[in-house]
């Protein structure tokens, strides 16, 4: 997708990702990257916050802002997005017990490899999203998995409130003036 300069450690791949938050919206509401350095993927950071954007065409900038420069090979856009849709995560684990497009699986790693790399961990009230993950990873049927313990789905949902409050908490965003 992109070209980026030998200075920083080496980025083998950038992914555009698309944050959607509003359940009434079928595009994004927020926008960042995943880069691929030594096999692992990580947020696009500034210091200790991770940088958003509310519309594609501020990509060039937040890589600015990060201080990695790069040249895009084809132009950004919604059919190149990687979605992690946090409305629809909070919506199945409050009404559904199966997830077949791994809806839930994709938005735990997100968080994740986000809260990881800001050096956040878990709290242990939310220790059920790292179980959720490891079974939504395998399984598309968790409904099981959430009813084993009083309160644990309730538990998860909050914990995924969690994660987006802190992640956005500790962000930087760019929007258009």
């Amino acid at each position: 997708m992109t070209e980026a300069s030998s200075m920083q450690p080496q980025i083998t791949d950038i992914y555009l990702v698309g944050l959607r938050t509003d359940g009434r919206s079928e595009v994004p509401n927020f926008y960042t990257f995943l880069l691929e350095q030594d096999q692992e993927l990580q947020p696009l950071l500034l210091e200790d916050q991770v940088i958003l954007f509310t519309h594609i065409e501020l990509a060039p900038q937040a890589f600015a802002l990060a201080d990695i420069p790069v040249q895009f090979r084809r132009p950004l856009s919604l059919e190149n997005v990687y979605l992690i849709d946090a409305a629809r995560t909070l919506h199945l684990l409050a009404y559904h017990d199966e997830d077949n497009e791994q809806v839930i699986a994709n938005f735990l790693d997100w968080c994740a490899r986000t809260l990881t790399a800001l050096g956040i961990p878990l709290p242990p009230a939310f220790d059920v999203l790292a179980d959720l993950g490891k079974h939504v990873d395998q399984y598309r049927v968790y409904g099981d998995f959430l009813s084993k313990e009083p309160y644990r789905r309730e538990r998860a949902i909050d914990g995924v409130r969690w994660c987006l409050g802190t992640i956005f908490s500790l962000a930087r965003i760019l929007t258009k003036e």
